[in-house]
């Protein structure tokens, strides 16, 4: 079985509460065996943002997300366990407003 990874990315506000695709990471559209590691994707977000959350489906079991405000980064990785389509909107929380990334794991 595959687990396909795609990521969709658009953001409402740039700077502060951003949240871009850091190049040089997994690539927004991954294909991988179940048991098998994703590439991981790594997001840049803004210096103002105090955390990032996961809505809608979230991820396949074995995938998990985490927010580092030290280094300014959420990171997307792990062994996929499941198969199946997960719909996903990471959303950064900072005062001056958000950013959103969205995508599909199937």
């Amino acid at each position: 079985m595959v687990a396909g990874f795609c990521v969709f990315i658009s953001s409402s506000l740039w700077g502060q509460c951003q949240i871009i695709h850091r190049s040089g990471s997994g690539d927004f559209n991954q294909s991988v065996c179940i048991g098998t590691a994703i590439i991981p994707i790594v997001y840049d977000v803004g210096v103002n943002v105090t955390d990032v959350s996961v809505s809608q489906d979230g991820f396949p079991p074995g995938i998990t997300g985490s927010f580092e405000d030290l280094n300014n980064t959420y990171t997307i990785s792990g062994i996929p366990t499941a198969s199946d389509s997960f719909t996903y909107l990471l959303t950064t929380a900072c005062t001056t407003g958000s950013a959103t990334a969205s995508g599909t794991i199937t």
